[in-house]
């Protein structure tokens, strides 16, 4: 078991450890994750850091969904849920590279696909919280979930060894034509 840690996304720390001082399982690790980047969304302003911070912490929370969480809820028979999931990301994903390519948009712009990227993300959350979460529960132990997020926190460390910008830039590359 993974002693009591915290693994900084950016600048943002992610508790591995839950209140009731046991590893965190993969759902509370999302969760937390999903709170960090509501929180962001909050304070962020045109490319200051907290956009930054906003796209790492995006960056960094679909890499780990679709490297470990959606392989395995096809597995649990939710292929359905993991593809509607997939194609969220994608769409956020383009919303991302919209924002940071070097072609300049005008404010209106920006902040339109800012708002949407936002209302995206909110409605993806609402939705794994409410219809995936509780059926990946029902069908696994906590002894699994444990193991699934000590999976997902190896593949975090692993991105933000790769540098700063590695999730980001692995995020973009996903949708170059």
């Amino acid at each position: 078991m993974r002693a009591s840690a915290k693994v900084t996304m950016e600048d943002t720390e992610v508790d591995v450890e839950s209140p009731a001082s046991r590893p965190v399982d993969a759902l509370e690790l999302l969760t937390q994750q999903h709170r960090v980047v509501q929180e962001l969304f909050d304070s962020v302003r045109d490319r200051s850091p907290a956009f930054y911070e906003l796209l790492e912490n995006l960056s960094i929370h679909v890499e780990i969904e679709e490297l470990v969480f959606y392989p395995m809820l096809r597995e649990l028979g939710l292929a359905e849920q993991m593809l509607e999931s997939v194609e969220e990301h994608l769409t956020v994903k383009r919303l991302i590279a919209d924002l940071v390519d070097d072609v300049p948009l005008d404010e209106e712009t920006r902040a339109a696909k800012l708002r949407i990227m936002q209302r995206e993300v909110e409605q993806h959350i609402e939705r794994e919280e409410r219809e995936i979460f509780p059926a990946v529960q029902r069908q696994l132990g906590d002894d699994e979930l444990i193991a699934i997020a000590e999976l997902m926190i190896d593949a975090m460390v692993s991105l933000l060894d790769e540098g700063d910008e590695a999730p980001l830039e692995q995020l973009l590359s996903q949708t170059a034509c």
